[in-house]
């Protein structure tokens, strides 16, 4: 194995399958309606809880035991979905997404992840803003939020809670268009009794 290699990674809690299917159903709506939007796959759709960015490969095994230990002392929580919305990127890329409320448990496990990390000298993204969201779509083409928000069916928005059950490693592959998301690791939460 070449010791330089690297992987784009980042820190994930799994959707379960209903929240996945009520997010598509978003997405069915939103193609409808004829917007320059890219969809992210189905099989893509996941909450980014914190993004690692590009990190050799040797030292992936450190990070896994990291979130392994995390995820044994962290009980399950409920996550609960909020509004769609949009984020224009640094590259002015604007992005559909699903905003998340930002629940104490979820701040706190985001805490303790970013101190372990930081702990273990493993360097990483951290300047960017956290706004718990799932992202359903990018746009083509240069476009205004505020007309696209007008165009929003007010029926495409919904709330539901959902349990965060699993802290997962994905790495996403940048060799394809659109990227893929493959799972390295994945750790259950504690389940109360």
């Amino acid at each position: 194995m070449n010791r330089d290699a690297s992987k784009r990674v980042f820190v994930t809690i799994d959707l379960p399958d209903v929240i996945k299917r009520r997010l598509q159903e978003a997405q069915e709506k939103a193609g409808r309606l004829a917007w320059p939007l890219r969809l992210v796959e189905p099989e893509n759709l996941h909450f980014t809880l914190l993004f690692l960015g590009s990190q050799p490969v040797v030292n992936l095994p450190r990070i896994s035991r990291l979130l392994k230990n995390l995820a044994h002392e962290t009980p399950v929580f409920e996550l609960r979905t909020a509004n769609f919305g949009f984020f224009r990127a640094a590259d002015s890329t604007l992005s559909w997404h699903l905003s998340l409320f930002a629940a104490d448990n979820l701040l706190t496990l985001r805490d303790k992840l970013v101190q372990r990390l930081a702990a273990e000298s493993f360097r990483f993204p951290a300047d960017r803003v956290f706004r718990p969201h799932i992202t359903l779509g990018r746009f083509r083409l240069p476009v205004s939020a505020r007309n696209i928000e007008r165009k929003i069916p007010a029926e495409t928005g919904w709330s539901e809670s959902f349990a965060a059950n699993y802290l997962s490693l994905l790495e996403s592959d940048l060799k394809f268009c659109p990227p893929k998301y493959h799972l390295l690791y994945s750790y259950p939460l504690v389940q109360s009794s």
